[in-house]
Parts: structure tokens; sequence; C-alpha cells
């Protein structure tokens, strides 16, 4: 699931993982093992495949000892180079230099573990400390760590990156809520404004049953709005029932002069859609539509698959002539930043007087990949 889906489901955006220094202490530990097994297996194979050899337990005590002991000095290296905090080529650069010591320390060491647990001294004494013999184990044994010292700083650069993506992924995330709440927080005002209106208006007509219906419908209202985040999504159903409750508050205040249809598909119901993501659609068909028309509107919420994009639309049939919409700005650049926010280029919301309409009749259509939807819903 990505930051943003994450979020859209009210997870946090920085999710639970392991530190990142028991993340490279775990890889430099790999990495150790993995090297002098490799280097282990070579040498092993290389005298034993040799011809005339012979098999010897102290021999190959000896190699695995001082593969041990190669693999303790690696894991030295680590405890001193992540302490550090250069970078790459730094690191890079330290580690050779950890390393020619090392390989001395191992190239002493492994001489005294021949000594004690093999007859390779006892057969031939003047190899003991021989200068030619601890040149050629120290360049091997530095070869060894020179492999090393480059993986491992490979896999520290590599887990630095990742923790840096994570960084930037839990910034986007965080200020893509940021954002969203922003968007939200514009749409709360305006609507109590106009439902506290409503409510105003019904008391002082005298309406109390109205009234009180009212403000049961609007306490289920604030009820849904106010335990989601804005960066939840909700089925499409839960969001249609929301409206519903707004709908029917200003019913109350409008009578018959607002009729209200909804035409949602059944293979639409359960996806996830943005909270209120309509709810400013609506407002302005209530306001503009209703407010030019003097027989009232029939306000239609549907939604529909139309091939891999799914519609949503709020449509009237009141005036659609543009200038008497010119207020639209608002509540239109809400939604599309909402979109944009949420879904980037690939949602669209389209707005006007509906086409063959004869001048009379808006919609307002917000169309979303069905992919992008259906992920989220089985996410």
């Amino acid at each position: 699931m990505t930051a943003g889906s994450a979020l859209r489901h009210g997870q946090s955006a920085a999710a639970p993982r392991p530190p990142a220094a028991l993340s490279l202490q775990r890889t430099a530990l790999l990495l150790a093992a993995g090297v002098w097994s490799a280097f282990f297996l070579i040498r092993s194979s290389l005298l034993l495949y040799a011809p005339g050899a012979v098999f010897d337990w102290g021999a190959q005590a000896s190699r695995v000892l001082a593969s041990v002991c190669g693999a303790l000095l690696c894991l030295g290296m680590h405890l001193l180079l992540r302490r550090g905090g250069h970078s790459p080529w730094k690191m890079l650069l330290y580690a050779l230099a950890l390393a020619l010591p090392a390989a001395a320390l191992l190239d002493l060491a492994g001489a005294a573990i021949w000594r004690v647990f093999s007859s390779h001294y006892l057969n031939n004494p003047q190899r003991w400390l021989h200068p030619q013999e601890l040149i050629e184990d120290y360049l091997t044994y530095l070869w060894v760590f020179v492999s090393w010292s480059a993986l491992y700083v490979g896999a520290a650069n590599a887990i630095e990156v990742r923790r840096r993506d994570q960084r930037l992924a839990a910034a986007e995330a965080a200020a893509q809520a940021a954002q969203l709440l922003a968007l939200r927080l514009q749409i709360h005002p305006h609507f109590l404004f106009n439902t506290l209106n409503s409510l105003a208006s019904l008391i002082a007509l005298g309406r109390n049953e109205d009234s009180e219906k009212a403000v049961l419908t609007l306490s289920s209202f604030l009820r849904h709005t106010l335990s989601n985040l804005p960066y939840h999504s909700l089925s499409l159903a839960e969001e249609v029932r929301a409206l519903g409750e707004y709908l029917d508050l200003e019913t109350l205040r409008f009578g018959d002069r607002l009729r209200v249809q909804y035409r949602i598909a059944d293979d639409c119901a359960a996806l996830p859609v943005p909270s209120l993501i309509l709810l400013p659609l609506v407002e302005n068909a209530i306001k503009f539509g209703l407010a030019e028309s003097e027989d009232g509107i029939t306000l239609t919420l549907g939604a529909a698959r139309d091939g891999e994009v799914l519609r949503l639309w709020v449509q009237d049939d009141g005036t659609g002539a543009v200038p008497a919409r010119g207020g639209l700005g608002l509540g239109l650049a809400n939604v599309r930043q909402r979109l944009q926010a949420t879904y980037g280029e690939a949602a669209q919301l389209a707005a006007g007087p509906c086409a063959g309409g004869g001048g009379g009749g808006w919609r307002s259509e917000i169309r979303i990949p069905w992919a992008q939807l259906a992920g989220e819903g089985s996410a």
C-alpha cells in the first residue's frame, strides 16, 4: 500500500519499522558471514583438490577459526564505521584504511592458530613467521577485508537511501494530509452557515416538528463528518447516505421546491470515495439552481461505471446559464484540489450546462479511474 493510499485509509504515514542501526548491524553480520564463508570454501577447495593433497582435520579447523576471527574483525570495523556519518566515498576510504591493520592482526592471529591447531609448522618449522608466508597471507586476508568493505559501504548507502525515501514519503503523506484537512475545513463554515440559516427559518415559521427533525438530522450529519478524518475514504453508499441527511435538511427548508433523485449503480456502492467530495457540488446546485427557478428543481445524484472510469455526478434542471453560476469558483476549486491531492492527475472534474438541455440544467461530474478505486477497496 502506498503512502497516499495509507492516508486515505486513515493509517499512519510513518509505519513502524526496525531502527536503521539494527538493520545495518544485521547487514554487516550477514556480509561478514558470507564473505568469510566464501573465503573458507575457496581456500579449502583449492587445497583439497590439489594434486597429492591429503585431508587434514587440523588444517580445516585452523581455516575455520581464522575465518571466524576475520568475521569478528569485520564486525569490529562496522562498529567504527557506523559512527562516522561520512559520505559513501569517505566511508569507503575509511573502511579501506581499517582493512590494513585488520589484515595484519588476522595475519598474526592466523599464524598462531595454525601453530596450535595444525601440524603445518611442526612439519615446516622454517616457515614459522617467515616474511614471505606472512606477506602472502596478509595480501590474501586484505583482499577479503577490501571485498567486505566495498559490500558494506554499498549496503550502508542503500539503507541510507531507503531511509531518505521513507522520510520523504512520510513528509509527502503528511503534507497531503494537511492539504486535505485545509480543503475540508473550507467546507464546514459554509455548510454550517447555510444549515443554521435553514434551522433559523424553520423556527421563525413556527415549524417546531420540522425544527426538531432538522436538529437531529444535523447532529447525525455532524457526527458523520467529524468522526472521519479528512483523508479518509468512505464507501459511496456511506457518502450518499451522509449527503442524503444534508439534503433532508434542505428539503425541510425549501419543501416541494427541492426534489431529490438517486441514481447509484449497484456495482458502485461499495467503492471508496473521498469523504464529502460531492457536498460542494450539491451546495452549488441548490444555491444557484434553486435561486434561479420559480418552480424549484429536481436534483439528481448519480454514479455509474463508464468503461474503466467511475462517473459521479450532481445535476439539476434549473437554469444552466453560466452568468447565474458565477459564484461556483470556490466550490469547484475545492473539489479539484482534493481530487488532485488524492488521485493526482488521474481524476477530473467537469462542470457546465447540461448538453442538449436547451439552456436548462447544470451538471457537475467527477471522473476517477475505476482500477484505482478498486485497488483501494481491496487494499
